[in-house]
C-alpha cells in the first residue's frame, strides 16, 4: 500500500488547479451571453439586475447591450434593438424563446433559418 504525504496532496491540487485554470470558451467549445440576471429569494421574492460591459479603455465597439432587449423591424424590414426595456416590453418583438427550463420551444432548423436570412 502506498502512503502519500501531505506534500504530494498539495502538489496534486496545484496541478489540478493549473489544469482547469486555462479552460476558456474556446477550449470548452461554448460561450454564454447574458444581459440580465435574477435573484430568487427563499421567501419567493425576486430582484433582477441588468448586466453589461462598458470597458473604460474601449473605443465604443465593445460596449454591450444592457438588460432586456426588444428586437424590432423597421418599415424597410431592417432589424434594430431597443436596449434596457422592461420585461413586459421585451416579450414583444422578433425574438423567440428556443430553450426554456430544459425544454425546447419554437423548434426550427437550419433550412428555415437560411430562408429567413434571405428575406
Amino acid at each position: 500500500m502506498e502512503y502519500r504525504t501531505p506534500e504530494s496532496y498539495r502538489y496534486g491540487k496545484v496541478l489540478l488547479a493549473f489544469t482547469y485554470q486555462y479552460n476558456t470558451r474556446d477550449t470548452l467549445g461554448l460561450a454564454a451571453k447574458g444581459a440580465w440576471f435574477e435573484v430568487m429569494y427563499e421567501d419567493g421574492s425576486r430582484t433582477g439586475y441588468p448586466i453589461y460591459k462598458d470597458p473604460v479603455t474601449d473605443d465604443g465597439t465593445k460596449k454591450s447591450l444592457k438588460g432586456f432587449q426588444l428586437v424590432l423591424k423597421d418599415e424597410n424590414g431592417e432589424y434594430y434593438v431597443k436596449s434596457d426595456v422592461t420585461e413586459q416590453e421585451a416579450e414583444g418583438g422578433e425574438l423567440r424563446v428556443i430553450y426554456w427550463n430544459g425544454l425546447f420551444k419554437n423548434v426550427t432548423n437550419f433550412s428555415e433559418i437560411r430562408e429567413l436570412a434571405k428575406k
